[in-house]
């Protein structure tokens, strides 16, 4: 079974993004996080251990730039892909966030059933060891 971590502060958003998922597989758990602080004590805490996070950028308390630098600071080896869906399409945005060997891709948001297709061919080709 698949898990996915939506980090997102956007109740529509989560939402939206968890249809998108299920509209691809049914067999997809989806968990929630409201910001980068909740996020990384889910994952510190061994609440959850995603595949893949999908992570917005602009968030209060802890934005996912911020989540970025302290999860690469702290992981304990077992990086889960993480993608960035956020509604910012500016560059520094996309240069910040593709600097960590982890984020595989960025998107704009909202999630669509062609992106999640996409991500499950990212996580198909990282399986296969390419």
């Amino acid at each position: 079974m698949k898990e996915i971590l939506c980090i997102d502060d956007d109740e529509l958003d989560h939402y939206l993004s968890e249809n998108a998922i299920h509209s691809v597989s049914e067999d997809i758990i989806v968990h929630k996080a409201y910001d980068g602080q909740q996020a990384l004590s889910c994952l510190r805490e061994d609440k959850i251990c995603p595949e893949i996070i999908l992570l917005d950028v602009n968030m209060p308390r802890m934005n996912g730039h911020e989540f970025l630098k302290e999860f690469a600071r702290t992981h304990d080896g077992r990086i889960p892909i993480i993608i960035m869906l956020t509604s910012s399409d500016q560059k520094t945005d996309i240069d910040l966030s593709m600097q960590y060997t982890f984020v595989k891709d960025f998107l704009v948001k909202p999630l669509t059933e062609e992106h999640v297709k996409k991500i499950q061919d990212i996580m198909e080709s990282l399986a296969a060891g390419e």
